[in-house]
């Protein structure tokens, strides 16, 4: 009996592997024709969307309809690539001057990809392309900044589809020219066994310590989704093994699940290999790739740094234990097993570090992996291991690609009607020339966004529309692109449509939208970084390196700081007043200034004093037995060892007094409220001075830096003396103590 979607998807599969081999080819081989290599990647990769997502059949007389629209896509399709193909010298002569048939068959080659973009990509995209269209055609109907004169129809398909300043533009060049062989790498990679060798790896190396399994799952995904650079796939990849086994150890679901989603969302800003907008992002700026693998390398550091220690302070609050050495592979031996699937990775750091290309780099390590994989039985690439492979890799592509070409509608519609730059005017115009609220703006959009489209898309559209605003503002182009670029990104943890979140969600089982919200709080230095690289440029290393060793001390100092007051513990509890000024501090650490420096260094200090002698208070203070076993006459020092209690809580008979808490101290409400009130408004006034250079004097500087170590130490340091002393007092009257 027939049956047509098993054929739909032995064709479909035939299409998957033509487009695999055809990247391998031009990758080893040299590319074809520019244009000519551009039209048949994306006319591949439509054929496969059609195939693999065929539209839902209808009940009734219609169900036919569906199968008969997807045929005549397909056909529009392949007659469009025979079309370009039979004469590229003549295709060439029709740009600026295109025909009624040409403008004819652009216009349903549009219609199909816009088609395609809502199968593969989603709903939201498409709509974003559709509306700049109209705004192109019909920009006198406009009113602001979209306003404009309107523009003929066969001008807005010359540039669209004939030229490549549109769909076959930047964005498909470079996933036909660079992406498409770094996903087929991660792909072999992770087929060969590599993922479970550098999560074994990492959990042998961390699992001893507490937080061990969270610790190994944030290194283990930082590690295979460089190369991935895909974060729902890299969650979906690691996370099958690493958020059962934090569940395991005692960690809530939804912090397992956010940690996983973090970690695997940061691959896409984690060097050597990016997401697939940093190499659009290098043909933008008109650089080498290894100068934006140089821009990313401290941001992603602090990133991944965050997140390891807010595991940490996180494991310390709940009192977590490590695993059981027995339970634990064994360094040495997972070396042993795996060491030589390092090679590739090496491989590609040494190429892209030699000055070669990111093609010469990704197809040398995909080479080197197929030839040491079989070093070992169970991680030899066999011809089935690389059909799969090669298979998954188009999959993974289809979206990507499909993203890119709409992506290139969506900035070709921007250059006909000149939107782009008068949204750029627009924005500075809103933002009355003030860089912060700018910024605000660009993040807002990008979360926005993201919503509905993958980190390439968000990226693509906000620099077509907002970057130019934020060069005309003063930003660097490298600062600029790497702010849309970072927000790009993370909108796969960014609520309420966090990807990255959900995939994670389903295998925690647990809320998706809670764990949508516990991953931004995990990943707030990837949201914050952004704007401190805009105004110091020593961030994206770019400066003496004296400048540039001060701002890596003082910005991973503050990242542990950020990380300790997102969890609210230390080396004990913080109070709110801690967590507050811990944070303020370390956005100041942050930011590169000297000054900033200079105050967020005091006050996070201040804050590290006042754990450590709470602290030791604690552990020197013993724990008496209850009054009742003392036999009479019998003195408390004659009762032998005595027995501590955990840091926190100590007992005097049957009552407990604490001595972490400060709510015994007899304070006025309404005074601690203004009090609370007026640090939150200085240390609010002191961070915007410092970061908008509104006014640097140094009588605000001083003033601010006075004021608020006049309230740390009074109400940290201070409180807890008091608190201790009031304790001291109150077990001598008892006779507590000897």
């Amino acid at each position: 009996m027939y049956n047509s979607a098993l054929w739909r998807d032995r064709i479909a599969r035939y299409f998957c592997m033509a487009l695999a081999l055809y990247h391998l080819y031009a990758g080893f081989f040299g590319q074809p024709e520019a244009t000519a290599f551009r039209v048949t990647h994306v006319c591949l990769v439509l054929i496969i969307v059609f195939l693999m997502k065929p539209l839902k059949r209808p009940a009734g007389f219609l169900r036919h309809l569906s199968g008969v629209i997807d045929i005549l896509c397909l056909a529009i399709v392949v007659f469009t690539l025979g079309y370009i193909l039979y004469d590229m010298p003549g295709w060439y002569l029709k740009a600026g001057e295109p025909n009624a048939f040409d403008v004819f068959l652009g216009t349903l080659f549009i219609a199909v990809l816009l088609e395609a973009g809502r199968r593969a990509v989603g709903l939201p995209i498409v709509l974003v392309a559709v509306f700049f269209i109209g705004n192109a055609i019909f920009t006198d109907k406009f009113f602001s900044v979209l306003h404009g004169p309107p523009h003929a129809w066969s001008l807005l398909i010359d540039i669209l589809f004939i030229q490549d300043q549109g769909i076959f533009g930047i964005p498909v060049a470079v996933t036909a020219s660079y992406v498409s062989l770094f996903i087929i790498l991660g792909q072999c990679l992770l087929d060969s066994g590599a993922g479970n060798f550098f999560t074994d790896l990492a959990l042998a190396a961390t699992g001893r310590q507490v937080g061990g399994p969270a610790k190994a799952a944030v290194l283990s995904s930082a590690v295979m989704s460089t190369v991935s650079g895909s974060a729902v796939a890299n969650v979906v990849t690691t996370g099958t093994f690493t958020i059962p086994l934090m569940k395991r150890v005692g960690y809530r679901p939804q912090f397992a699940g956010a940690v996983e989603a973090v970690a695997s969302t940061g691959g896409q800003i984690m060097p050597p290999v990016m997401g697939a907008a940093a190499f659009v992002m290098a043909q933008f700026l008109g650089i080498p790739y290894l100068a934006v693998v140089k821009a990313a390398v401290l941001p992603a550091i602090l990133y991944y740094v965050c997140v390891y220690w807010a595991v940490h302070f996180e494991a310390l609050k709940t009192g977590l234990k490590p695993l059981p050495s027995q339970d634990l592979p064994q360094v040495r031996e997972v070396l042993k097993k795996g060491w030589f699937l390092t090679i590739p990775l090496a491989a590609l750091i040494y190429v892209l570090v030699s000055g070669a290309s990111p093609i010469k780099a990704a197809s040398y390590s995909i080479i080197i992996l197929l030839l040491v994989s079989f070093l070992r039985k169970e991680t030899a690439m066999t011809p089935r291991k690389i059909y799969g492979s090669l298979l998954e890799s188009s999959m993974s592509l289809m979206e990507v690609s499909t993203a890119c070409a709409v992506a290139g509608v969506i900035i070709g519609s921007l250059l006909v009607s000149g939107t782009g730059w008068r949204l750029a005017g627009g924005i500075v115009e809103v933002s009355r020339g003030n860089l912060l609220i700018a910024l605000i703006y660009v993040a807002i959009t990008c979360v926005v966004l993201g919503m509905g489209m993958t980190s390439t898309a968000v990226y693509l559209t906000v620099s077509a529309v907002a970057v130019p605003a934020l060069v005309k503002m003063g930003v660097a182009e490298m600062g600029a692109h790497m702010f849309a670029f970072y927000y790009g990104c993370l909108s796969t943890i960014t609520p309420p449509v966090a990807l990255a979140a959900f995939a994670a969600a389903g295998i925690a089982g647990a809320d998706p939208n809670k764990l949508g919200f516990e991953a931004w709080r995990l990943g707030l230095t990837g949201f914050i970084v952004p704007f401190m690289f805009v105004y110091g440029p020593s961030l994206l290393l770019v400066g003496s390196v004296t400048t540039i060793l001060r701002v890596c001390v003082t910005s991973l100092i503050g990242v542990t700081c950020l990380a300790a007051g997102q969890v609210g513990f230390m080396t004990r509890k913080l109070s709110l007043f801690e967590r507050a000024a811990l944070i303020v501090g370390a956005l100041l650490l942050i930011e590169t200034s000297p000054i900033t420096d200079i105050i967020g260094l005091l006050i996070v200090g201040s804050v590290s004093i006042s754990q450590y002698l709470a602290r030791r208070a604690q552990r020197s203070i013993p724990t008496p037995a209850p009054a009742a076993a003392l036999d009479p006459g019998e003195s408390y020092g004659s009762q032998g060892e005595q027995k501590h209690e955990a840091p926190g809580r100590g007992s005097v008979g049957a009552q407990e007094i604490p001595i972490a808490d400060l709510s015994h101290i007899s304070v006025s409400n309404r005074t601690a409220l203004v009090d609370w009130l007026l640090a939150a408004v200085t240390v609010t006034t002191m961070y915007l001075i410092s970061v908008s250079r509104l006014a640097m004097s140094s009588h605000n500087i001083a003033f601010a830096l006075l004021f608020v170590l006049s309230l740390i130490w009074a109400k940290v340091v201070g409180s807890d003396r008091k608190g201790l002393d009031q304790m001291f007092a109150q077990n001598a009257e008892r006779g507590s103590l000897p």
